[in-house]
Parts: C-alpha cells; structure tokens; sequence
C-alpha cells in the first residue's frame, strides 16, 4: 500500500501530555490557529469561579459582529490550505449565523458565494485527479501512477467516495508489484522530476531580479547564464510566458554583453531619451519583455552617452581655448644678429689653389 500524509496539530501543556488533531478539527481565531485542547485550556483559565451564594453565570458568547469576522478569516485559511472539509464547515457556520447588521450580512452572502464556486471546482479537479490516477493504471505508467498517488494523498486523503477507494487500492496494488528494477528507474525519474521543479524555482527567482533591465550589462552575466542553465533544466515546467521572457534574455545573451553607463540622474534626467522616447524629467522605461513600458532602474545607455559626449566636446573647447590664450600671452623672443664666420673658423670651407697658408702665391714649376 502507498504511504498516506496526514496533517496533525499538536498541543502542548504543562503537567499534559501532548494532544494530537487532525487539520480539519482546528480552528482559525483572532489568536491564531488553535486546537481543541488549547480551546479547553482558554475556558479553563478565563471561566471565574463560581460564587456560593449565587448561580453560575452562562458563558458570554461572543458578539456576532465578531463571529461574523473569525468566520471570515477562517474562509480564508481553509481556502489558502485547500482544505474543503473546512471550506464546508465554515459556509454551514456562516449560512446558521444571525444578528448581524445589513452591510455584514451581505459580506458575509458574497464570501460564501465565492467559496461554494471554489467547492465546485475543487470537486471538478478531485474526479480529473482519480480519472487520470486510473487511465495511468490501465496503460501502465509507473511513474504517473506515483506522481498521482502522491497528489492522493496530499489533496483527497479523506472522504472519499467507493469509487475513489476503488481506483486508489487498485493503483496502490499495482504500484506494490512492480519489480526492483522498475522501481529504481521511478526513483530515478522521481529525483530529475524533482531537480526539474528546483531548477524551475530558480527560474522564476532569476526573472524577478531581471524584471527591471531590458539591456545585457556586464554585472547581470552571472545571472542571465544561470538563468539560462536552470531554463533547460526546468523544460515543461516553464509557462510560456517564462518561456518567452527566457528566450528574449538567451537573444540579449548572444548578443553579447553592454556596458551600463553610469551618470548622476540629474544630468541625464534633463534631457529626452532616444530609445524609449521618455520625455525631460522623464524615468526611462523599459521598451522589452512583459514589463514594457513600466519605469527602468535607470536610463537608457544613449540617453547617458548624450550626456558624456557634451562633457567631451565641453573639455576639448576648453583646452582648445586655454593653447589658443596661451599663444597670445606668450612674450616675442628677441633677434640676435647672425655670427660673422671666422677665417680660422674650422667649419669653413677650404679653396683649392691661390695662396697658401702664408698668403703668398704659390709658383708652380713646370718641366
């Protein structure tokens, strides 16, 4: 037989041992979830001590304004549980409750039209769960037939119908004969079905720190490739609109990463962006994705590169203008006359014939 999961609240006293209950004996107040034995352990301490000269007094019960409110509140808890033996209860509770004002009444009537929808629905899914528990049965799907036995479990494991009995001890009995090789290979689809709704958790984390960016700057690489890991990972367990915002970042991705410009906001913000199109004293917003058009963490790279390219064209006029001062108040240097050259001065060119060194002409014999 298939391990069954039940819910039990315990309680605590001193001098007592522990009380154990099912979920659907608890009850939702202002104090918070409470148990029959902490119910008893309240009146126990809260009842006065009866007179002896005068009759016990009944206990004061409360307000139906107040009633009204903690039924209210356990409506919500039983559906945020899904418990729908509690979601019974409450709306019998509710329909049998009297002496509230007009307003509450009608609160009251909508709140228990909700919750009877929900039953509806609840009922509906319960009879898909066991179809689909024993269509996986009659076609032998081993790993089905425990993925479903484990949803049994957890969301139909009381009340159930002879026919859900039926279909559940024939999908238990089935599952008990499977041989040892069989069943490590579940257990084995069991542990990758299992790193799938991890990876799939990871996913959504990772999309909702993404949320703000519709560009690839460096910073984000470590999680965009996380994300992209986790993704394939995750496969089928992905709604399409994950699927999607994926895929947009896996294009950023192959794109290759931008550098995020940092300028303070009160310079850009002075100026319109060109790729969003926001307006001065405008934020940016984002012009990709699911989140299109809601404000950006900050603006757009071209948005910022106006700002640096006036910086840039700012300082190059300045330092233009500083050479063009400097040149005007620089003092004109003094001419100095030319040096006369000197008849010994070495670098003077030597004349061939004429006269010699002594300066007398030199005779030339000729044979």
């Amino acid at each position: 037989m298939a391990t069954a999961r039940h819910v039990q609240i315990g309680t605590e006293a001193f001098a007592r041992p522990i009380e154990w209950f099912a979920l659907d004996e608890c009850e939702m107040t202002e104090r918070g979830l409470s148990t029959p034995a902490v119910e008893k352990i309240v009146q126990a301490r809260t009842a006065p001590r009866p007179s002896l000269w005068s009759p016990g007094k009944a206990r004061k019960v409360p307000e139906p304004e107040a009633r009204a409110q903690a039924l209210l509140r356990r409506l919500v808890y039983a559906r945020r549980i899904e418990s729908v033996p509690v979601m019974k209860q409450v709306c019998t509770d509710i329909e049998d409750l009297t002496g509230v004002d007009e307003e509450l009444q009608e609160q009251l009537e909508a709140a228990v039209r909700h919750a009877r929808v929900w039953l509806v629905e609840q009922d509906g899914a319960r009879r898909k769960l066991f179809d689909n528990l024993n269509r996986a049965v009659k076609e032998q799907k081993p790993g089905r037939v425990r993925r479903l036995l484990m949803r049994v479990n957890a969301r139909a494991a009381k009340d159930r119908t002879d026919a859900e009995l039926a279909v559940y001890e024939r999908a238990s009995t089935y599952f008990e004969s499977l041989d040892d090789l069989t069943r490590d290979a579940v257990q084995a689809e069991a542990d990758t079905e299992k790193e799938a709704h991890k990876a799939a958790a990871r996913v959504r984390s990772t999309l909702q720190r993404l949320r703000g960016w519709d560009a690839y700057p460096l910073d984000l690489r470590p999680q965009v490739e996380e994300l992209l890991r986790s993704a394939a990972l995750a496969g089928d367990l992905l709604t399409r609109r994950e699927v999607r915002r994926v895929e947009l970042w896996k294009k950023r991705a192959a794109t290759g990463t931008q550098e995020q410009l940092r300028v303070a906001r009160r310079y850009w913000i002075q100026r319109s962006c060109p790729r969003c199109n926001a307006q001065q004293d405008k934020d940016c917003v984002l012009i990709e994705g699911p989140d299109s058009g809601k404000p950006r963490k900050d603006g757009h790279n071209e948005r910022l590169q106006l700002v640096r390219d006036e910086r840039k064209a700012a300082q190059k006029m300045a330092r233009q203008q500083t050479k063009t001062r400097q040149e005007v108040e620089a003092p004109a240097e003094p001419m100095q006359p030319a040096p006369e050259a000197s008849e010994h001065d070495p670098t003077r060119p030597l004349r061939s014939g004429g006269r010699g060194p002594t300066g007398r002409a030199r005779r030339i014999r000729r044979g």
